[in-house]
């Protein structure tokens, strides 16, 4: 998936959101158009997601 650079929100605004909701960001980058976000979700599981980068939908994790 591939989002114009235009529909594309800063990944601070990712990290903003995710730390809100208890999360611990440690890494955001690109992989194949979506943001992957390393680090522990609200419950302290270490995790690898995937986001859309322009509405911030999970679009799958590498467990």
């Amino acid at each position: 998936m591939q989002c114009a650079q235009d529909q594309r929100r800063p990944a601070n605004e990712l990290r903003a959101e995710l730390t809100a909701k208890g999360w611990t960001v440690t890494r955001i980058e690109m992989e194949d158009g979506c943001y992957e976000v390393h680090g522990q979700d609200g419950t302290g599981l270490s995790v690898e997601v995937l986001f859309d980068p322009a509405s911030f939908q999970e679009m799958g994790r590498d467990d």
